[in-house]
């Protein structure tokens, strides 16, 4: 309780009571110096979250969400910065619920697709498709050439049996993200096999997190990205 008096003090009161309600309970979190921490955190990037392991993810979380705790200064912006890191991370790690307190901390300083994006994944788990939906038509009224969220949105149309919906997103998915190799399997074996491609060939949603896509025909229910999760 005196640890989170303090953070009340130091920061602003939405930010402190996004982190008490998403962290405290969750781990057991590490004592940190701010004057050490914050430098290190400022500089940090989303791409430098997505490249990192399960086991570093896991470490990373766990000394920004005591940095959350210990004085990060609200009043500098960067609880922005750390929010979205933490948003990031915790997508990254599986934790999708934990991610949408700091997604939409980040949201309400600003538009941010990513975050939608971020959004629309919990969704998507939670097989609240019409809200995913939203999320990802945030995300791309954003970024018309967010290709992780055309790549969800023509997920969810080929579960739903909406083939050349479907395949139109993806082929704009192929134009912006050629390498995005789900796609590219998808689309060669549409292709070969004609329009009789059918809402047969959607992603279970059991499909774990993380895993190597099954056959080329199947996109994973999240997409697993070249550099990362998300």
């Amino acid at each position: 309780m005196l640890l989170y008096a303090v953070a009340m003090v130091a920061s602003s009161t939405a930010w402190t009571a996004s982190v008490r309600a998403t962290c405290l309970g969750t781990r057991a979190l590490p004592q940190c110096n701010a004057d050490v921490q914050e430098p290190k955190l400022v500089a940090l990037t989303a791409a430098d979250v997505r490249s990192l392991s399960m086991d570093s993810l896991e470490i990373l979380i766990e000394e920004m969400e005591a940095a959350a705790l210990n004085h990060f200064e609200a009043e500098s912006g960067h609880h922005i910065h750390l929010s979205r890191l933490l948003a990031t991370a915790h997508t990254c790690y599986g934790d999708n619920i934990l991610a949408v307190p700091h997604a939409r901390i980040v949201l309400e300083a600003g538009p941010d697709p990513e975050m939608h994006f971020f959004l629309g994944v919990e969704a998507e788990r939670r097989d609240a498709e019409d809200e995913a939906l939203d999320e990802y038509d945030a995300a791309l009224s954003i970024d018309p050439g967010y290709w992780r969220a055309l790549f969800h949105v023509a997920k969810i149309c080929l579960m739903n049996g909406w083939t050349a919906d479907a395949v139109d997103y993806l082929k704009q998915v192929a134009a912006i993200n050629p390498s995005h190799e789900p796609t590219v399997a998808f689309l060669a074996r549409y292709q070969e096999e004609g329009a009789s491609s059918s809402a047969e060939d959607a992603p279970s949603n059991d499909d774990a997190v993380g895993q190597e896509p099954p056959p080329a025909v199947e996109l994973p229910t999240d997409g697993t990205l070249p550099e990362g999760l998300v």
